[in-house]
């Protein structure tokens, strides 16, 4: 049903599935950036699925994509970014490190 819905919602007289509700209590949100890009083949992955914990620190490990010096890639303004959903936890601050250990960002949580 909820595919029927989402298909036909452009049809004057569809109607819009409702948004899935945030759990805000028990979840925030991390946007990683990593700004903005002349030219393409820049990007972010996540690189494990689970943010290791440990002490007061959160690490969310993620792939860092850039194209190589010789790369044949297309002129054009980029802003690659990863928008995470994270559980709350015991942690006063998360980490941010790429697929060579460097840590790329950190952020304090009030």
């Amino acid at each position: 049903v909820y595919k029927r819905q989402r298909l036909h919602s452009h049809r004057l007289g569809g109607s819009i599935p409702p948004a899935p509700l945030l759990e805000m209590d028990s979840f925030g949100f991390l946007l990683i950036r990593m700004g903005q890009k002349s030219t393409g083949g820049y990007g972010l992955e996540l690189a494990q699925t689970e943010a290791r914990v440990d002490a007061n620190s959160a690490t969310v490990h993620v792939k860092w994509i850039r194209p190589s010096a010789r790369a044949m890639v297309a002129q054009v303004i980029t802003s690659p970014c990863l928008l995470l959903k994270i559980k709350r936890g015991p942690y006063q601050t998360i980490k941010i490190v790429d697929q060579s250990g460097l840590q790329r960002a950190s952020v304090s949580l009030p």
